[in-house]
């Protein structure tokens, strides 16, 4: 779940990021419908509450041109490496000092959407750490902008919409299509106004048959007005098989240029026993973990492996009252929202916390005993096999959520550990 993560320093209970409750900034021609005609395409002319098997069957032929093919194991692979880059960060690691030289993709979340189908911006918390001067969301994403074309043009920019509590709206925008097409026209405007590359949907998550096919229309009508080759259109979801059965995974994918897999938060507050959270594998049959979601987007043969697109964290779980995985955890001690710690406010470090790997399920761990809480995350081990990982799946590659989150500039920045395995390192 893509939620706000505060300090250790400050506290251990960590709210939601509440895009509903934030300071909204209607900027020109986002927060109203253009007169402007937009395109349709292919998808628009059909009814967008049939089936995905029936709606497959009047797309034309141009369309499934958007579907890479599989790479075959001696195709050079260009990887992603990507960051989430909140919105209410930009004052605490402006992005002058985002690791570029290592990233592909940058995400700014979020963009929040209203129940009429128009987006707002939200502004950043103050100046943190760094003393610099206020940025404004608009400046933060003209700051992004001017660092991509004076240090790396290549890089994309994208805005992400929703998150953990910014999805409220999406069934209710996605399945009516006056709404659709007015979304797509807002953030075109967006993208217009600040030189972006593309938008991701971050929809946590469609439940039950009608959302998924809502869903699946909502990445039609984006793809339709975002083309492939002119924009980039990714969609990060819950890496949960539950989560992904609501959705028909091989219909998504072709309207998408990534699949991004949300392979973390598999415990948490809602667990009633403890356990790695962004594992690689998981420890029991039917099990959720980053690689059973891998196989299950997978299964379809139609699915091209270098369109998924595995996250990993750059926090860590809490789980009070426990020494390890598998345990029952105090629920008198955690609140609704969890224990959740950036992964640079661990304290781990050659003078830290002595840190457990464990390689079976590929994940890392410290007890901390004076406030007996364990914790769980990923460090340099188990994002050098999650890399490994992408690479012998023959997946596109990776992103963190958070980029903030990271150790930068040192050995343990997880960000440079999987530009390197993956070759994008400078």
């Amino acid at each position: 779940m893509h939620v706000r993560l505060n300090s250790l320093k400050s506290t251990r209970r960590h709210k939601t990021h509440g895009l509903q409750n934030r300071n909204r900034d209607h900027i020109d021609g986002i927060s109203s419908v253009a007169d402007a005609s937009i395109s349709l395409g292919p998808y628009e002319t059909v009814d967008p509450y049939m089936l995905p098997s029936q709606q497959a069957a009047t797309v034309t032929s141009t369309t499934h041109r958007t579907m890479a093919t599989a790479p075959t194991s001696s195709a050079k692979r260009n990887y992603t490496n990507s960051i989430y880059y909140p919105d209410w960060a930009c004052n605490i690691l402006p992005p002058t000092e985002l690791p570029i030289a290592n990233l592909t993709h940058i995400y700014y979340a979020f963009v929040g959407l209203n129940s009429d189908g128009s987006i707002y911006l939200t502004e950043p918390d103050s100046a943190g750490t760094t003393g610099s001067t206020y940025l404004s969301s608009q400046k933060c994403l003209t700051a992004l902008r001017d660092v991509r074309n004076k240090y790396k043009p290549e890089l994309k920019l994208l805005v992400s919409v929703g998150g953990g509590s910014g999805s409220t709206n999406f069934a209710t925008v996605a399945s009516d299509y006056n709404r659709r097409t007015k979304f797509a026209r807002a953030l075109k405007n967006l993208l217009d106004q600040y030189s972006f590359d593309g938008v991701d949907v971050d929809w946590e998550s469609p439940t039950g048959v009608d959302e998924g096919i809502y869903y699946l229309q909502l990445l039609r009508t984006l793809r339709s007005n975002f083309p492939a080759g002119t924009y980039t259109l990714t969609a990060t979801y819950t890496g949960t098989l539950w989560a992904l059965s609501a959705i028909d995974i091989p219909e998504c994918i072709i309207n998408v240029d990534q699949f991004n897999i949300m392979a973390y938060d598999y415990y948490g507050p809602w667990n009633g026993t403890s356990g790695y959270h962004g594992q690689l594998y998981s420890s029991t049959k039917g099990g959720d973990s980053g690689s059973d979601a891998v196989t299950y987007c997978l299964q379809n043969s139609t699915v091209p492996s270098d369109k998924l697109v595995l996250g990993i964290p750059l926090y860590a779980q809490g789980f009070p009252g426990v020494t390890g995985p598998d345990m029952t955890w105090s629920r008198s001690a955690m609140s609704v929202d969890g224990i959740q710690v950036q992964y640079n406010d661990l304290g781990i470090g050659p003078s830290g916390a002595d840190v457990y790997y464990d390689a079976t399920l590929v994940g890392a761990s410290i007890y901390n005993g004076s406030d007996n809480i364990w914790y769980t995350f990923d460090n340099e081990q188990s994002v050098k096999t999650k890399a490994s990982f992408v690479k012998a799946k023959d997946l596109g590659g990776v992103f963190f959520w958070q980029g903030t989150g990271d150790l930068l500039g040192s050995r343990l920045s997880l960000i440079t550990v999987a530009a390197r395995v993956l070759g994008i390192a400078s």
